[in-house]
C-alpha cells in the first residue's frame, strides 16, 4: 500500500479519513499558499512541493515515480498538518505570540534544503 502502488484515491481517501482540510494541500499542483502540493511531471512521475505564506517554493522532492511521490505526500502533509495544530496550541496558551516562520516549516520538512 505504500508503495509503488499507493494510489492517489487511496491517498484522498487518507487524507479524508484523518481530517485534514484541503486548505493545506493541493493535489493538482495548483500553487497555493501555506501549502503541501503535488505536482504531476507526466504520466508516471510527480514532485511534492512545500510552499510558504508568500507562494515561493521552500522545498520539494526529487521527481519520483507516482506512488513514490503520494506517499511522500501523506508523509509530509500530515508533519505540516501536525505543525500547524502544534502552531495553534502553542498561540492559544500564549507559549509562544507569532506563528511558525516558513524557516520554521522548512526545517522540518525539507532539512536537506534548509539555510540554502
Amino acid at each position: 500500500m505504500w508503495g509503488p502502488e499507493f494510489s492517489l484515491e487511496v491517498l484522498k481517501e487518507t487524507l479524508l479519513r484523518l481530517g485534514i482540510s484541503s486548505k493545506y494541500y493541493n493535489l493538482n499542483g495548483n500553487m497555493k499558499n501555506h501549502s503541501i502540493i503535488l505536482e504531476r511531471i507526466n504520466d508516471t512521475e510527480s514532485k511534492v512541493k512545500l510552499i510558504g505564506k508568500e507562494g515561493e517554493v521552500l522545498g520539494e522532492t526529487m521527481k519520483l515515480e507516482n506512488g513514490e511521490a503520494y506517499n511522500a505526500m501523506y508523509h509530509d502533509l500530515y508533519k505540516f498538518y501536525l505543525l500547524n495544530q502544534y502552531c495553534q496550541k502553542l498561540i492559544a496558551t500564549n507559549e509562544i505570540d507569532q506563528p511558525f516562520t516558513d524557516d520554521d516549516y522548512k526545517m522540518f520538512l525539507f532539512p536537506s534544503s534548509y539555510g540554502n
